[in-house]
């Protein structure tokens, strides 16, 4: 059986850089696991829309498989039609966070698809599979799998969480050209990129992020032996210098990190890292010890300055513990990076205003203020009004292209106002001369300094057209 796994294509917002692209982790690990079968033949596909009906026509396969995210759930319907412009009796199945989000309704959206696949897709594709290699093609009892049938969709028992993460295997990188991805300037410390995970699910319930809706809220974690063997795998053998480390919170334990760190360092895996966490999660110890292993930035989810704000998004932040954070990660050498959300429905400018006064008294080496946008599977879609909820592609598209053209959701500010909020906050944190010497003081190669400079042109360039 040939068997063809493809994400959608994207391209990020304002103020990243350009050109920026990370190896598909999700599909990565399908593949990985569906190919221990005997008979099955495994492609991945990362690119383009032309490039994608040239790969299907290439090698024709019997299955194909489509990942998307909320922001390009359009293109992963494109990917549908074409994919069965191509190959007519191919089985297609789409899956990822936006599919695992609004559920069946996506067949009624996407005609061209056959089948659903909701949560973790390791398990869910390879009993998938089975059915169709076995003849039976009973797909009542695939817990996570919706399929339409002739006498209408059914859909199996809910998804389930992969418990022992441990005993899945490494995402198939050989698949794909590594050489091809690149992170964001700010993590771009030299040498070949990749990203990997060493864990799944977060247990905090903050209303805006939709993480859980594919990964759940039940912390599942590797081993330290398994993830130095991950990093050594990618160090050696894909001559990988820079890794990105997209745990939703890689600090959650503590003494894990610490086992992870010394197990880098005792087999002289000379790699730079970036990782997320949360600001009450790092030690002044612990940081010291990271960035002896490689680590050379952390990003921290702070999404607000604002009290109230922090409350009503269950972000359970303690702002008076970030700066201690941030201090213990300076005085290590660990860059430090801030994430912010402006235009939550009900904040007012006052609000707004407290969170970028925030930022700017942090000592963070990067922010990166974000406009509020609603996903579905979040707490936050209830702020959408069910008249301006898409009900088919099209209206997914349309979605999409306005948020990404900046339409507000908050009730104080219309969408020009609240883009002037944006670009404000973005020049006043950086264009002072005590955080460009911050940032100048926290590069240690010419990569690491090309990158921020691309960051900076960026940022610059994405605060005219939104002033103009």
């Amino acid at each position: 059986m040939n068997v063809l796994l493809a994400e959608a294509p994207y391209s990020y917002a304002d103020f990243m850089v350009k050109g920026e692209r990370y190896f598909p982790l999700g599909l990565g690990y399908i593949a990985s696991y569906i190919r221990r079968a005997p008979g099955r033949s495994v492609r991945m596909f990362v690119g383009s829309l032309g490039q994608f009906r040239a790969e299907m026509k290439a090698h024709p396969p019997d299955v194909v498989g489509i990942s998307s995210m909320t922001n390009t759930y359009p293109e992963a319907a494109r990917l549908a039609r074409i994919a069965r412009e191509c190959r007519a009796g191919c089985r297609i199945i789409l899956g990822g966070q936006h599919v695992s989000s609004v559920g069946a309704d996506v067949l009624a959206d996407v005609p061209e698809a056959d089948f659903l696949c909701l949560g973790e897709g390791e398990i869910v594709m390879d009993r998938f599979l089975g059915e169709i290699e076995s003849g039976r093609e009973d797909w009542t009892g695939i817990a996570g799998l919706v399929a339409r049938t002739p006498a209408g969709v059914r859909e199996g028992p809910p998804a389930v969480l992969i418990d022992d993460v441990e005993t899945l295997p490494f995402p198939a990188r050989d698949l794909v050209d590594l050489s091809q991805y690149k992170s964001h300037g700010q993590m771009r410390f030299g040498g070949r990129t990749a990203s990997l995970i060493t864990s799944r699910g977060c247990p905090w319930r903050c209303t805006y992020c939709s993480s859980n809706v594919t990964m759940g809220r039940k912390y599942r974690r590797r081993s330290a032996d398994s993830v130095v063997a991950e990093f050594e795998e990618l160090y050696r053998r894909h001559r990988v210098r820079t890794v990105v480390v997209w745990d939703d919170v890689f600090t959650l334990d503590g003494e894990r990190v610490m086992d992870i760190c010394e197990g880098l360092v005792r087999k002289r895996i000379r790699v730079s890292w970036y990782c997320q966490s949360r600001t009450d999660q790092v030690t002044p110890e612990m940081a010291k010890v990271m960035r002896r292993a490689g680590c050379r930035a952390i990003s921290f989810g702070i999404e607000s300055g604002s009290e109230r704000t922090l409350e009503r998004i269950r972000k359970n932040v303690d702002l008076g513990g970030v700066g201690r954070s941030i201090a213990c990660c300076r005085d290590a050498g660990i860059r430090t990076q801030g994430t912010f959300i402006l235009g939550f429905p009900w904040e007012t400018p006052d609000e707004m205003e407290e969170t970028v006064g925030f930022a700017l008294k942090s000592g963070l080496d990067i922010a990166i203020f974000f406009g509020f946008m609603p996903f579905p599977g979040t707490d936050e879609w209830q702020f959408v009004p069910p008249e301006v909820r898409p009900t088919n592609v099209e209206g997914w598209r349309t979605f999409v292209c306005n948020n990404r053209l900046g339409r507000t959701w908050n009730r104080y500010l219309d969408d020009r106002e609240m883009k002037a909020v944006l670009a404000r906050a973005h020049w006043r944190f950086y264009m002072r001369p005590g955080q460009v010497l911050r940032i100048a003081a926290s590069t240690r190669s010419a990569a690491d300094l090309l990158g921020i400079v691309q960051n900076a042109l960026s940022l610059v360039s994405s605060v005219a057209g939104m002033t103009m």
